[in-house]
């Protein structure tokens, strides 16, 4: 045996390195084989379909990879149960608020808030909905008592953002809050009767109040005089007063002509109103009213405001009548508008302008006709004045250009005044002095007086001589006071 066991171990030491080559890749080959045969198993099922199983490998010790995915997987867990809870305290603070919110007993506060905080004696609201985000209505109401210069109001589809921190504490904060549109009746409150008071502090903290479209009032009917879709915002600032903006308005007032609103700003103090308001023409020259002055809240005290005019159509201040017989831009540094509560109604309202232009032109008055057939010149049928100085009064009863003082270079000139009264027949009467015209050495004044509804022609009797007169023609209708008796010959 032991001769056998040299015999083999010499022939292992006589191996050739390519037979041991061989040898071990035809191991590796043997070895490989058992493995995949141990991974993946042919197995038939029942129904004849073959199928391979795969054999799952062993989990090492340390696998650093898998250990990271477990970690990331927590903390999507995490995250996940993070939102979830959130989501969850949403919805249920969501409906603590509608339900807290939106019912009767909170309505009833927010009216009362409200009323204490205007000082109206009634506030009504509307389909009231708060959600954690928004604040809306479809009508919020006032009513005021005798004492107030306010009368009553009405705001509809009221909406605003509010902020989340509104509902952890005792003010709501917010952007703003708009109104659709709202209708604001003013009035003048007993002057033995009138009360000043301290506001309380207000629970609403929003930067603005917007009203989109407000028509405000001057009385409580509304056939008294109002400023008609406005844009409006109301705004509190640092010192305690209000401002109040408006844009895009019209001012209407009965037996006025319908005036533009471009904008206006009200500061609101305790005391007083400081307000600066733009009127615009609306034409291509772009003329213009500004008004401007302080308003005493005392209601025996009168108002007077000043007024100035820059290239503004006197046509559109004159109303229809008068309208017509005077067109062109004028100018004014020194008006007023005054309102004295203590006036009859017709007398309430008053407007002066001392005007100056350097041209307007004149028509429709019968006198033109006639000096036209007169001197056989057709530029007096529209006279077109150069120099142009007068005074325009204006009251809710009548309308008046007196001090007229107009000089056509190449015509004539103009001296007197014309009015129209509203209330009464709106007929037109004018008292006027026809002189010469400039550079003219002929010594005449034509006086003419006539009333006439404009819309018949009117004659007028002529004295004197006036430029290229060719015919001692006299008329009947209109009178007149020649101061040189040189007839026509």
């Amino acid at each position: 045996m032991e001769h056998e066991r040299n015999q083999s171990s010499g022939e292992r030491q006589h191996y050739s390195p390519e037979e041991m080559m061989a040898r071990l890749k035809k191991n590796e080959r043997h070895k490989h084989r058992s493995d995949s045969s141990q991974e993946h198993q042919l197995i038939t099922r029942e129904d004849g379909t073959q199928v391979v199983k795969v054999r799952r490998r062993k989990r090492r010790t340390h696998q650093p990879h898998k250990q990271k995915k477990k970690i990331h997987a927590g903390i999507r867990w995490a995250i996940l149960g993070s939102v979830t809870g959130i989501t969850v305290l949403l919805i249920a603070g969501s409906f603590y608020i509608i339900a807290k919110y939106n019912g009767a007993a909170f309505k009833k506060e927010t009216e009362s808030k409200i009323a204490a905080l205007t000082g109206a004696k009634d506030v009504g609201i509307t389909q009231l909905r708060v959600t954690p985000a928004s604040i809306k209505a479809q009508k919020i109401e006032f009513l005021w008592d005798q004492y107030s210069h306010l009368s009553s109001a009405a705001f509809n589809e009221i909406e605003g953002d509010i902020h989340v921190t509104s509902f952890m504490s005792s003010k709501w904060n917010g952007d703003e809050i708009v109104s659709g549109n709202a209708d604001v009746f003013l009035k003048l409150p007993p002057p033995s009767t009138e009360t000043s008071q301290d506001s309380p502090i207000s629970p609403y903290k929003f930067e603005t109040y917007r009203c989109n479209q407000l028509n405000l009032y001057f009385g409580r009917f509304k056939n008294s005089p109002h400023i008609s879709e406005m844009g409006a915002t109301f705004k509190m600032l640092p010192d305690g007063s209000a401002k109040f903006a408006c844009s895009e308005g019209k001012i209407i007032i009965q037996g006025w002509p319908e005036l533009s609103l471009s904008s206006s700003v009200a500061i609101i103090g305790s005391t007083d109103i400081e307000l600066n308001a733009l009127l615009s023409s609306g034409t291509i020259s772009g003329g213009q009213i500004q008004v401007k002055g302080q308003i005493q809240k005392d209601s025996t005290k009168s108002v007077h405001l000043e007024v100035q005019a820059t290239n503004f159509p006197i046509e559109k201040l004159l109303g229809n009548r008068l309208g017509m017989i005077f067109q062109g831009p004028i100018s004014c540094d020194g008006g007023s508008l005054q309102y004295h509560a203590n006036k009859p109604p017709e007398q309430t309202l008053s407007l002066v302008m001392p005007f100056h232009s350097s041209s307007i032109l004149m028509a429709e008055l019968p006198m033109f006709d006639d000096l036209r057939k007169l001197t056989d010149n057709i530029d007096f049928s529209r006279p077109d004045f150069k120099t142009c100085k007068a005074v325009l009064k204006r009251t809710n009863d009548k309308v008046i250009i007196e001090q007229i003082d107009f000089h056509s270079p190449n015509l004539i000139s103009l001296k007197g005044q014309i009015e129209v009264h509203l209330r009464t027949d709106r007929h037109v009467q004018c008292s006027i002095e026809i002189g010469p015209r400039v550079g003219d050495q002929q010594d005449y004044t034509l006086g003419y007086d006539d009333r006439f509804d404009g819309d018949r022609p009117g004659d007028l009797s002529a004295g004197g001589r006036p430029p290229g007169c060719h015919s001692p023609r006299t008329r009947r209708q209109g009178t007149v006071h020649p101061a040189s008796r040189r007839g026509c010959r």
